[in-house]
């Protein structure tokens, strides 16, 4: 069973326990050594989604964190969003077939602009993350906080 809120505890929790989680994928040949930092905070993001872990999930955030349009502000409630949205999804783990980081700049030039529900979304500046989970794409943006990079937005 997925955690419910009380697992995302402010003492179960602490951001040092960011630097413990592996970094699950193989880097692409091609990837450049600045890329590597966001790359690997991007893979562990879309493998905590596809393995239906919150706590992992609720490890990578930053706020204000946004679902789509829909901005939320305090960490406990995305971490919330979280667990009930891999909840619904069930036991069931997806397949992560590929992370793509990208800069804002270079995301539209290969996949061209954001959807107009995204304007509020402050992706300008940020690092763009696609995976192909289960043949699907799911897209994150990350911002660097303090030495770590963590994901802030995330549209599927």
């Amino acid at each position: 069973m997925l955690c419910a809120a009380p697992a995302f505890a402010e003492d179960a929790l602490d951001k040092d326990d960011k630097a413990d989680l592996a970094v699950p994928c193989t880097p692409p040949k091609d990837l450049k050594s600045d890329m590597q930092p966001p790359w690997e905070a991007a893979c562990k993001f879309f493998s905590a989604v596809a393995e239906r872990d919150p706590v992992k999930v609720y490890k990578l955030l930053k706020t204000p964190f946004y679902f789509e349009n829909k901005q939320v502000n305090a960490l406990e409630d995305a971490g919330r969003r979280w667990a009930a949205l891999l909840n619904d999804l069930g036991k069931a783990q997806s397949t992560l077939y590929s992370v793509d980081v990208l800069t804002y700049d270079d995301m539209v030039k290969k996949y061209g602009k954001p959807p107009s529900k995204l304007d509020n979304v402050p992706l300008r500046g940020a690092m763009i993350a696609v995976a192909n989970v289960d043949g699907h794409a799911q897209v994150a943006a990350l911002k660097r906080d303090g030495g770590s990079w963590m994901v802030f937005a995330f549209h599927d």
